[in-house]
């Protein structure tokens, strides 16, 4: 029996090959692209300029991925494919590293290396700032008091 070494508690991990994870992972990287895709187009870049629509959608996602995490390692019966929807695939199109690797790559190679270190500093500390500040909101609701729907008494 193979083990969990995040919680031993959890539901096997699903296998890379499963329909229906596969399905999540998909449908939520459509869904993520398609919006950042949005955000590109209505938030255009000026050339050798701070790219800030990239730097907005990695932070927000860092953001949201923590959040996430900890609501599905805090809470009891979380679907399973939730994580593989929304984490790998939703955030996974959302985010952009790649786009920030050729953001950083192009302003160097046009002589903007000040702009290009402060986007990567920016971008790291921003970006563990906001998962900082996700998983403690979401441990603040994972662990809120429940109130009964019938009200006191």
């Amino acid at each position: 029996m193979g083990s969990n070494l995040v919680d031993p508690d959890a539901a096997p991990p699903l296998h890379p090959t499963d329909p229906r994870g596969v399905a999540a992972v998909a449908g939520g990287g459509f869904l993520g692209t398609i919006a950042r895709y949005g955000v590109d187009q209505g938030w255009t870049a000026r050339p050798h300029h701070f790219p800030l629509a990239t730097f907005a959608i990695n932070v927000s996602g860092s953001l949201v991925l923590a959040m996430l995490l900890v609501i599905i390692l805090e809470r009891p019966r979380v679907p399973r494919y939730l994580r593989p929807l929304l984490g790998t695939g939703v955030l996974g199109g959302w985010t952009t590293m790649s786009t920030f690797a050729v953001d950083t790559s192009t302003l160097g190679r046009h002589g903007h290396l000040v702009v290009a270190a402060c986007y990567v500093a920016a971008t790291l500390a921003a970006s563990l700032l906001a998962a900082a500040i996700g998983a403690r909101v979401a441990l603040r609701w994972a662990y809120r008091p429940r109130t009964s729907p019938r009200g006191p008494g």
